[in-house]
């Protein structure tokens, strides 16, 4: 279906056209929450009959930025953010024509609309940036289609911190990292696997996650000394616990530092009281990676949950996610295989990639955390837990995400 039909010349000033393909997916019939929410859907028919009367709509709800249109499936979408960049084709998406309703001051980058804030962002600790890595599907790359959901993440946490860096496989594979003189290639970190994971099978089309630590320090990197950085994925249809807290995301960094006081001024929290490396790290990566009378402690380690990390620029920073990152680029410990059955801990599930890296790089280089922190749920200080100290941790559902 073509653009044109849907807004007539006189209609066009009204909003700002995208292009063909809508944000992310919507949940038909569920309109949302204009006060607080991101996303919503409105039925096209007798109360709201054309383009037009969607983006009136869209005016009305004080969260709605963009309407993705799509006369064909009587569908009116709207979102508080969009990755403009990246708009879907899937699942009939080139019936959708998406507009940006209402402006205010943005930067782009990398694809994404980052808002301007004006209100005051500084604390004690310097400033806070937010960093995520998402794959766009084809053609820009072989991942899954996840820059919808980028758009969403950005809306939920530009406004809340002093930066916002998208990175996609083709930024990566366009750049170089350069580290006290020595270089990585993006295109080494975003080179498809040889073998297929066990679980989230699309990661092995842009190199199993190896561009997480590439894609943290580069942009570090860009930093004053002393600023904290965030990560978090963007794949929040998996995960949507990571939308959570972004209000309280500059004090919940800096909390979070100054409490678990890890090491190498690099965070991420433990999974949960349960998992180990035993769990998730095959056996090859340790006994490639570490000396073998370390072996048995190793995999009785807990194991760090990689979604979601906290650091501050300091040397010693650096230096860790460097090793992380070479440690990444073994694909032979990095990758699912090899794997020989006889080496593996009787209590293995399946290996974690950059998850279990990170876990034994840590262990390795003495990263150690003075309170042993876990989340349940969501990355909100409420919601921290400390290993060892049993507490209740409520369900997903008692837990729901409070972005702003």
């Amino acid at each position: 279906m073509g653009l044109e039909p849907l807004l007539s010349p006189r209609d066009v000033h009204s909003a700002d056209l995208i292009g063909t393909g809508y944000c992310t997916g919507t949940v038909e019939g569920w309109e949302g929450d204009c006060t607080r929410g991101h996303v919503g859907s409105w039925k096209i028919g007798p109360s709201m009959p054309n383009a037009r009367a969607c983006i009136n709509r869209c005016r009305e709800c004080r969260r709605c930025r963009f309407v993705s249109i799509s006369i064909k499936n009587g569908e009116c979408s709207w979102f508080s953010g969009c990755a403009t960049g990246s708009l879907a084709l899937v699942y009939g998406g080139d019936t959708y024509t998406t507009y940006r309703v209402k402006k205010r001051p943005k930067c782009a980058v990398g694809g994404l609309e980052t808002p301007v804030q004006t209100s005051a962002k500084t604390n004690s600790s310097g400033g806070v940036h937010f960093v995520t890595f998402y794959s766009e599907g084809p053609p820009r790359d072989p991942g899954i289609p996840l820059g919808a959901m980028a758009g969403l993440v950005e809306a939920t946490f530009a406004p809340h911190v002093d930066s916002f860096r998208g990175f996609t496989p083709s930024l990566v594979r366009s750049s170089t990292l350069a580290w006290q003189g020595q270089r990585v290639p993006g295109s080494r970190v975003v080179q498809a696997s040889r073998v297929e994971a066990t679980m989230n099978t699309g990661l092995s089309a842009i190199g199993q996650l190896a561009a997480k630590p590439y894609v943290i320090l580069l942009r570090m990197l860009e930093l004053a000394p002393g600023d904290i950085l965030v990560y978090k994925d963007a794949n929040i249809a998996k995960r949507p616990n990571l939308l959570a807290g972004a209000a309280e995301l500059r004090e919940l960094a800096a909390w979070s530092l100054a409490e678990a006081a890890p090491a190498q001024d690099v965070f991420i929290p433990y999974e949960n009281e349960r998992l180990k490396l035993k769990h998730h790290c095959k056996a090859h990566a340790i006994r490639t990676l570490a000396p073998a009378d370390r072996w048995p402690t190793l995999y009785e380690l807990p194991l760090h949950h990689s979604c979601q990390l906290i650091a501050r620029r300091t040397p010693a920073a650096e230096a860790f996610l460097w090793a992380w990152l070479q440690a990444c680029l073994v694909r032979e410990v990095l990758e699912q295989q090899p794997d020989p059955p006889q080496l593996r801990h009787p209590e293995f599930r399946w290996h974690t990639h950059e998850q279990c890296l990170f876990s034994l790089v840590s262990a390795l280089r003495g990263n150690t955390y003075a309170r042993n922190l876990w989340f349940c749920w969501t990355l909100e200080r409420h919601r921290s837990r400390e290993l060892g100290q049993a507490r209740h941790c409520p369900g997903p559902l008692a837990a729901a995400a409070r972005s702003c």
